[in-house]
C-alpha cells in the first residue's frame, strides 16, 4: 500500500469511522435520545456526555500529515 492509499484511507476514517466507532456513536444517540425524555427543562443532555472517546481537536492538513509520518516512524 502506497503512502497517498494509507493517508486516503486515514482521511476516509477521520469522516466516515466505521466499526466501534460506529457503533459508539449510535449508542450514543439513541443514549441522548432516551435521557432526554426524563430531564428537566433546560437541562437536556449533549451527545458528547456519552461518548467514550472524546473528539480530537480538529488538526489541519498538515498537522494530520505529521501525526502520519511520525507514527509509521515508530513502527
Amino acid at each position: 500500500m502506497s503512502y497517498q492509499e494509507l493517508y486516503e484511507w486515514y482521511e476516509y476514517y477521520m469522516n466516515e469511522p466505521f466499526f466501534s466507532d460506529r457503533i459508539e456513536i449510535q449508542l450514543a444517540t439513541i443514549c441522548t435520545m432516551i435521557s432526554s425524555f426524563g430531564a428537566k427543562k433546560g437541562q437536556k443532555p449533549k451527545h458528547s456526555d456519552f461518548m467514550i472517546r472524546k473528539k480530537e481537536e480538529t488538526l489541519t492538513p498538515e498537522e494530520k500529515k505529521k501525526a502520519l509520518i511520525t507514527a509509521f516512524k515508530s513502527l
